[in-house]
């Protein structure tokens, strides 16, 4: 596999392991999806957020040993009625950038990232 052109992707959704500038003005918030809305708070400010594909956090793999983040407070049972709110609560926040739509056989959010692409990725 070659390595890709660059080592980030720029306005993108960035997740399981963050470096945040402690002095932005954005918080968590969202009982779900919370990554996405604190990236979406940060682009939807003209913020930019990167992703990089070069370094690895030292956690411990979720689908091997845990079944993800904040099984027992939020998603136990983990039933379809759970997965659309979780989708709508995301689409109700974010209407002009998150959806509700059906992936992988359930409930998601969908956003087009894309649509931060033309925003600068220089840093401020």
């Amino acid at each position: 596999m070659r390595p890709p052109p660059s080592p980030w992707r720029h306005n993108v959704k960035v997740y399981s392991a963050m470096l945040i500038d402690c002095d932005m003005p954005y918080r968590w918030r969202l009982k779900y999806n919370e990554d996405v809305d604190l990236c979406l708070q940060v682009l939807h400010n003209g913020g930019k957020t990167a992703s990089c594909m070069y370094y690895l956090a030292n956690k411990e793999g979720t689908p091997k040993k845990h079944k993800g983040g904040n099984q027992d407070e939020l998603y136990k049972g983990n039933h379809p009625k759970k997965k659309l709110l979780k989708a709508k609560m995301l689409e109700a926040v974010w209407p002009q950038y998150a959806k509700t739509v059906i992936r992988f056989n359930r409930y998601h959010h969908f956003v087009d990232w894309k649509m931060f692409s033309k925003q600068s990725s220089k840093q401020p």
